[in-house]
């Protein structure tokens, strides 16, 4: 659970696989998860809801990603 892009690989890639039954999700503060993602998946009755946007669904926080970014 290293950031939300990694959260969000993992839920696609659990979602794709008919076996998997459940996704564990730590129900304790993250702030990798937190901070990098501009608007945080919603929880609705103990559901982790995916968004239907395009990609893996993570919109990233800006803000963050320039402070920590590596000039090249």
């Amino acid at each position: 659970w290293a950031g939300s892009i990694l959260l969000a690989a993992t839920a696609h890639f659990a979602l794709a696989c008919p076996q998997v039954a459940i996704l564990e999700y730590p129900a304790a503060a993250n702030p990798l998860i937190a901070v990098t993602s501009a608007e945080p998946w919603p929880i609705r009755d103990g559901v982790l809801v995916i968004p239907d946007r395009p990609g893996l669904g993570v919109a990233l926080n800006d803000e963050i990603l320039q402070r920590y970014a590596t000039p090249h």
